[in-house]
């Protein structure tokens, strides 16, 4: 392996995205009720109440106390409020019809984060991910006699959108604990964030790890020793980068993570001969060398970048974190589902046309 010996380097990643990922405010979840009411007039709700959510497909069941329930003025549509871990509330309307009895039809769910910060956002994710993808869903409150079961039809790109950005707020809780920062975050944010927060986060947590590399940018002196280390030919070459101190810049924080090694496998140098000829000057001036991975991808080490405490996480939030594969598989069901009915009117013939592995040559992952 040669060791180009610098200071520092500089590395361009392969077309960042710059593009704004905005995180909106998410209408409320809407279902039906097929046969549901609630005796008049309502029992008054204690300040020990509790509203249950039971979500059977995935083993877990949560009591949160209610903090709101009323009649509005509208006689058709009763309010009630939760709130989860001091970081998020539930609020759910009932719209029916007010007779003898309140007739439900109609049960919208709204989640929401109290605040702008990581752990509040994991949660308000993770419930709007798990009500989406849940077969049924069991809302009751005991202490007024609401015993609810029902499906919230949503689809697979809102559910998807909030399992980015639950994964995008974990990454930040894990940030949050490693360097004992607190941070917001902001109402829009852009791709080159979220790489930055994936960097962040693969420093704390792998240490090493493989990432995508468009061109290194290192400055040698102009030696002979210098040129000694470069070849002669332009094939590739493993190479070897740094220690270099690095730190991000993360909204509005610098965040140090310690000295960086960039392991290139596939080396190739951009002006190989003109990079020679300079360093061959042996005059000690700075030559400016780009070097480009041919696979695309190194290896960054990191030795001393921050690190988790053990344990991470309180038991509640790691509960939520194991949710993970579950999530993940339940999503891909769906999807897996949709492509099916994709197929369902098609003949034999026809399906295997369209599920044909395609036949690709090499100009086919060249970038213009």
């Amino acid at each position: 392996m040669s060791a180009l010996v610098v200071a520092e380097y500089s590395i361009k990643g392969i077309d960042p995205s710059v593009a704004e990922l905005v995180t909106p405010y998410q209408p409320s979840i809407i279902a039906s009720v097929a046969a549901a009411a609630l005796s008049i007039p309502f029992p008054d709700v204690d300040p020990e109440a509790l509203f249950h959510l039971s979500l059977p497909d995935f083993g877990l069941h949560l009591a949160a106390p209610i903090t709101d329930f009323h009649l509005g003025k509208d006689p058709g549509r009763v309010t009630l409020q939760t709130s989860f871990s001091n970081d998020a509330i539930i609020a759910m309307t009932l719209l029916g019809t007010l007779t003898d009895v309140f007739h439900i039809d109609e049960v919208s769910i709204d989640i929401r984060a109290l605040e702008d910060k990581p752990r509040a956002e994991f949660i308000t994710s993770t419930l709007f991910a798990l009500l989406g993808l849940s077969g049924e869903t069991y809302l009751q409150i005991p202490a007024i006699g609401l015993d609810l079961r029902q499906s919230f039809d949503l689809s697979l790109k809102r559910v998807s959108q909030r399992l980015q950005m639950r994964q995008t707020a974990f990454r930040l809780m894990a940030i949050e604990r490693a360097t004992g920062l607190e941070l917001s975050i902001p109402e829009s944010y852009s791709g080159e964030d979220i790489e930055t927060i994936a960097y962040i986060y693969h420093a704390i947590v792998l240490r090493s790890f493989v990432w995508p590399i468009g061109t290194v940018t290192v400055h040698v002196p102009a030696t002979l020793d210098s040129l000694g280390l470069f070849p002669k030919d332009n094939l590739p070459t493993r190479q070897q980068l740094g220690p270099t101190r690095v730190a991000k810049k993360l909204f509005g924080h610098t965040i140090d993570l310690g000295e960086e090694e960039l392991f290139l496998d596939d080396a190739v140098f951009e002006n190989l001969a003109a990079v020679r000829s300079e360093l061959a000057r042996n005059d000690g001036h700075p030559v400016e060398v780009i070097v480009r991975p041919l696979s695309g991808k190194g290896i960054v080490a990191l030795k001393n970048s921050p690190r988790l405490p053990e344990p991470a996480w309180h038991p509640s939030i790691q509960a939520l974190i194991d949710l993970e594969p579950r999530l993940n598989a339940c999503l891909a069901d769906r999807y897996n589902a949709l492509a099916a009915s994709t197929l369902a009117d098609l003949t034999e013939e026809e399906k295997r046309e369209v599920t044909a592995r395609p036949e690709l040559d090499e100009r086919a992952f060249l970038m213009e």
